[in-house]
């Protein structure tokens, strides 16, 4: 990512390791991986329709009976605690591995990458915000534009039925008048 850091207070620092606010190619990944990851929760949570509104209850009144834990993970408590903090705990926990033992030499790339991707790196930030709702919004549109001027099979086949049903209804009232 350009940076003006090795024109001031990094000069004459070699360019290819990161200091405490530029981003590598390995931060830059852990970064877009972990955009899918976030606009994947939000998916999740609108495809599903399970952002739950009102009281918070995490259990709706189901035949049979449903658990609060079974319909836990799928709210949106679920997809902030069990993907997204479990997604940041093994990231950071990748760069201690990587730091701290020796037999793990291939993974010395990732050393800091999470402090870099979560710590230091404020434009990280922006793009985890602006980048998955604007994914999101892009998938919403497109298949709000299929389904307006793309109608599926079982669409067309319903209209056709109703159309029918009308036609049948038009010509009960028509013999009973004659």
């Amino acid at each position: 990512m350009l940076t003006s850091a090795f024109k001031g207070l990094m000069h004459s620092v070699d360019s290819n390791v990161p200091g405490d606010g530029e981003i590598d190619l390995t931060t830059f990944g852990t970064i877009l991986y972990t955009i899918l990851i976030i606009t994947l929760g939000y998916k999740v949570l609108y495809e599903r329709r399970s952002i739950i509104h009102g009281d918070g209850k995490f259990y709706i009144k189901s035949v049979p009976p449903e658990k609060w834990y079974d319909r836990y993970p799928w709210t949106w408590i679920g997809i902030i605690f069990l993907s997204y903090g479990f997604w940041t705990v093994c990231v950071y926990c990748f760069g201690i591995i990587g730091r701290s033992n020796d037999n793990f030499a291939s993974y010395s790339r990732f050393n800091d990458t999470s402090i870099h991707a979560y710590n230091r790196s404020s434009i990280a930030w922006i793009i985890y915000f602006l980048a998955p709702i604007t994914a999101c919004l892009s998938d919403v549109t497109l298949k709000l534009f299929a389904h307006i001027y793309f109608p599926s099979q079982t669409q067309i086949h319903t209209e056709i039925e109703k159309k029918e049903n009308i036609n049948e209804a038009n010509q009960l009232e028509q013999d009973q008048e004659i």
